[in-house]
């Protein structure tokens, strides 16, 4: 998947997530959030891949495991 700022607030939107908690969840500041989603810094390496692991889930329950 193409990780761009609209990729990524759909992906936080559809698991009910504010950017706080997103970020917590894939271990990054609510600051790198932010700017992802803003269009300020495009992620990369590990984030990209926690970005991955998270669109596959379908709940936030999923998420959590």
């Amino acid at each position: 998947m193409i990780w761009n700022s609209t990729t990524i607030k759909r992906l936080r939107d559809s698991l009910g997530l504010t950017k706080t908690e997103f970020a917590r969840r894939l271990g990054v500041s609510s600051m790198a959030v932010h700017h992802w989603e803003e269009n300020n810094v495009i992620p990369s390496g590990l984030s990209i891949k926690a970005l991955n692991k998270a669109s596959r889930r379908k709940t936030i329950r999923d998420f959590l495991r």
